[in-house]
């Protein structure tokens, strides 16, 4: 009997202590979207999000670790439509009866397909949105347009034969809400009569500068826009 109690005192005692470990608490509010190809708004199934909820509120932002945190594995993942649908959480139990505020969500999308790269988005839960309303109070929207790795055109660099000439295409600009899948490089350099060109892969988009510098000295700044896939811009390099 003295055993079956023992053992009895075990089991209470450690599920007492799971019971709030990793443990949630929500509002009722929450982050919702849809997720769609950029160009052509077709939507993305299938999409996981996992969301990490913390106590943070000071410093590095994000990137100190926190006394408190709790990621929730696959808090949404994209319906037929694209949408996604998460809650804003509160508390997070760390062990026992004890919870920490939280002050900050971060939604992970997993980078599972081959076309398209998503990247994190981080909020702070309990702070005030365009000095109105503290971020938790309201519903908020954010619809994600990924650009796929088949959304890119082609720079075409003109330049004299007797010049030498090196390129650097500014950073392209990731966000939450509009990730991009990028690749620059140079296919080909083809030579001609008259001019040599580099033939150079990108992705689409608008007014995005291009720096070019001719015999190292002299360098020249061009803007150049390509919407539709597989287009070409050109450069001349006077």
């Amino acid at each position: 009997m003295k055993n079956l109690f023992l053992i009895f005192s075990l089991v209470i005692f450690f599920s007492s202590c799971k019971d709030n470990e990793g443990e949630v608490v929500y509002y009722d509010t929450y982050i919702e979207g849809n997720v769609t190809d950029y160009f052509t708004g077709k939507p993305i199934v299938g999409l996981v999000m996992d969301v990490e909820y913390n106590d943070f509120t000071f410093g590095m932002e994000f990137f100190n670790s926190s006394s408190a945190r709790e990621t929730v594995k696959g808090a949404s993942i994209t319906d037929m439509n694209g949408y996604y649908k998460i809650y804003i959480a509160k508390k997070i139990g760390i062990g026992g009866n004890n919870y920490s505020t939280v002050e900050n969500m971060i939604i992970k999308p997993r980078n599972i397909f081959d076309d398209y790269h998503f990247e994190e988005g981080g909020f702070h839960v309990n702070y005030h949105n365009n000095n109105t309303n503290v971020f938790h109070i309201t519903n908020h929207r954010f619809d994600i347009r990924a650009k796929s790795r088949d959304q890119f055109g082609f720079l075409k660099i003109y330049y004299n034969p007797n010049d030498s000439i090196s390129y650097t295409i500014n950073d392209f600009d990731n966000s939450f809400t509009e990730p991009y899948y990028y690749e620059v490089f140079t296919v080909d350099t083809i030579i001609g009569d008259d001019y040599n060109y580099f033939l150079v892969h990108v992705p689409l988009c608008k007014d995005k500068r291009v720096n070019v510098w001719k015999n190292i000295h002299d360098m020249q700044s061009f803007y150049y826009t390509l919407e539709n896939k597989h287009d070409t811009f050109s450069i001349y390099v006077q």
